[in-house]
């Protein structure tokens, strides 16, 4: 997944359109994980360093009020599901949305 998005950063008209890829790619795996009951651990981790990344490229492009409430639901969706990275994915969802 995350060669895909890197690919996608090189082809993409704008930051903007690749940030909003990225974050969709990580609604579709939560949204994946949550239907199925699947707890692959690798794929949450890479879910987290995807969106980990996504926040640091959003703050670095002035982008992340825009796209703060599609980050919260991602966050929501996650600690609703008993998943276990949810504490992983608020601590950096804080990092970059509280101060």
């Amino acid at each position: 997944m995350q060669a895909m998005l890197r690919e996608a950063w090189s082809v993409a008209p704008s930051p903007a359109h690749a940030i909003d890829l990225t974050i969709h790619a990580i609604e579709l795996g939560v949204r994946y994980l949550n239907a199925y009951g699947y707890r692959d651990s690798v794929l949450m981790a890479e879910l987290l360093d995807i969106f980990d990344q996504a926040l640091r490229d959003m703050q670095a492009h002035a982008l992340h009020e825009q796209l703060q409430p599609r980050c919260r639901t991602i966050v929501n969706l996650v600690a609703q599901s008993g998943l276990g990275w949810a504490d992983d994915l608020l601590v950096c969802y804080e990092s970059c949305f509280v101060n």
